[in-house]
């Protein structure tokens, strides 16, 4: 998660004279000297589970589609909404927009709420940067401002901790089938998020096929 450890990594690696480099990148534009020294040594580089910035450089990605699990997830959730026969507020934790991951997610969600406009309203993006401290102060004061919330979209299973804390701390983390229950989507597939799924709390998880991915 440091991008200046990763760079001296693959110093070392090239200095070594590897045959290739796999690498999960801190962000989409530390990643690209990265590259750069890879090319200038002509060891192949692949870049793992996000796309870099434009750049000039050789190599190659693989990266699940942010964008269309994150649409699917939503829209999802939204035909659920649809089908109570009421109007919900919605909430979305935005990642880092540094990150072209949490870029591709948050327009998957805006594009996805935009065709039920009729029964979702967008009342609060939080920032989080990928943090959980951010993440539980902005969704605390979001559901402060808006009470009623009733659809919350985390752009990172990751973030579920703060979310379902700050829903906890104001009663309103409720079983599906529960009349107060608010739906709930997230993007990962990660552990906590299974054994919501598992034990009936939350509604949708888009999931990155990273078996496949490795493959």
């Amino acid at each position: 998660g440091d991008a200046n450890r990763q760079f001296e990594q693959v110093n070392n690696f090239i200095s070594r004279g590897v045959d290739g480099i796999i690498i999960a990148p801190k962000d989409a534009h530390t990643i690209i000297p990265i590259i750069k020294a890879a090319n200038r040594a002509q060891i192949p580089i692949v870049v793992y589970n996000r796309l870099p910035a434009e750049n000039k450089g050789t190599y190659t990605t693989v990266v699940a589609d942010n964008y269309e699990i994150t649409k699917n997830t939503v829209t999802y959730m939204c035909e659920l909404a649809r089908a109570s026969g009421q109007k919900h507020k919605a909430m979305i934790l935005i990642g880092d927009l540094g990150d072209i991951n949490a870029v591709y997610r948050r327009k998957g969600f805006n594009d996805a709420i935009a065709e039920y406009s009729d029964v979702i309203e967008l009342v609060a993006e939080i920032p989080t940067e990928w943090n959980q401290e951010k993440a539980l102060a902005g969704v605390t004061n979001a559901l402060q401002a808006n009470p009623d919330i009733s659809f919350i979209f985390t752009s990172s299973d990751f973030l579920f901790p703060s979310v379902v804390s700050a829903l906890k701390n104001v009663d309103k983390y409720h079983p599906i089938g529960h009349e107060q229950h608010i739906i709930l989507g997230g993007f990962d597939g990660d552990a906590m998020a299974y054994t919501m799924l598992t034990n009936g709390y939350l509604d949708v998880d888009g999931v990155q096929n990273v078996y496949y991915e490795c493959n």
